[in-house]
């Protein structure tokens, strides 16, 4: 255990609230409307289209849809942009009767395939996209979509954003220590019994050895996971021991607010837990007690 972390579960609770980071995004980045103007920009034609598109009844527009398809230059453009008018973003559409890849299907329909340009049709007009045709406005529909999709984009961006924040923050302590100590992202650390072991988001490199790894996450939201990793790490902690490494965890986020059992379950198991602030003032100490 790390000299810093010699403190009682309460101390450390009371440390980790007070100086928790709640979120890692910028306002200027919440929404990243300069991707979403791109890609308004970019579906334009498909837009167009379903904006004057007829919506008598289901049937009419399948084959309405398939007309369109059949007659497009560029089918891709109508298949993605009805698909992200549904909020479906990936190169490929499956459920428990499709596997549809959309890069294949629009070259099917270049080549003239009026099965395919119906099946597709009749996927887009059974997924609801009347629903999106029967208003005033497909453009704003369509950026109001792009919009929701941004809450998405935020959950990977954030924990990469603090990923980031913790490898320059080690990258500078072990500049600080000098040249007996290195960084190394991703190092997979053999256990003692077993060639597979462990990786670690960082590994601390003390004159050539790994001795030190670093897992990160960052939670907005409340939820099962910090348990489970809690758990986990009991587990990890007692291998990494047997081959002479010690693991730190450095965890943040606003959704610890309601995770207070959580985290003093996970600090009993795991002492070496840091939130960013604690990171930045103890672990460069707590590096150099523990190998010096």
């Amino acid at each position: 255990m790390f000299t810093s972390r010699g403190i009682s579960t309460d101390a450390f609770i009371e440390d980790f609230y007070k100086t928790l980071t709640p979120g890692v995004i910028p306002r200027k980045q919440f929404i990243d409307w300069e991707k979403i103007r791109a890609k308004c920009r970019h579906y334009e034609s498909a837009i167009e289209y379903f904006q004057n598109v007829s919506v008598s009844d289901a049937a009419a527009l399948q084959k309405e849809i398939g007309d369109a398809l059949l007659s497009a230059d560029h089918p891709i453009q109508l298949i993605k942009g009805g698909f992200e008018l549904l909020g479906h973003t990936n190169d490929y559409y499956v459920s428990d009767k499709d596997n549809i890849n959309f890069e294949e299907v629009a070259a099917e329909i270049a080549g003239r395939s009026t099965k395919t340009a119906a099946k597709v049709a009749g996927l887009l007009v059974d997924l609801g996209l009347m629903n999106f045709l029967q208003g005033d406005d497909v453009q704003s529909a369509f950026l109001g979509v792009q919009v929701g999709l941004e809450s998405n984009r935020r959950k990977s961006v954030g924990g990469a954003v603090f990923s980031q924040w913790i490898r320059e923050l080690l990258e500078s302590t072990c500049s600080l220590l000098g040249a007996d100590y290195a960084l190394v992202p991703e190092q997979r650390i053999p256990y003692k019994n077993s060639a597979n072991g462990k990786t670690v988001d960082f590994a601390i490199v003390f004159r050539g050895k790994t001795r030190i790894g670093v897992e990160v996450n960052f939670y907005t939201t409340s939820g099962s996971k910090p348990s489970e990793i809690r758990r986990a790490y009991g587990q990890v902690n007692r291998e990494l021991s047997q081959v002479g490494v010690e693991l730190a965890w450095i965890t943040d986020g606003a959704g610890y607010v309601k995770m207070r059992r959580s985290l003093r379950e996970a600090f009993e198991t795991h002492p070496n837990t840091y939130n960013y602030e604690m990171a930045r003032r103890y672990i460069k100490e707590d590096i150099l007690d523990f190998l010096s």
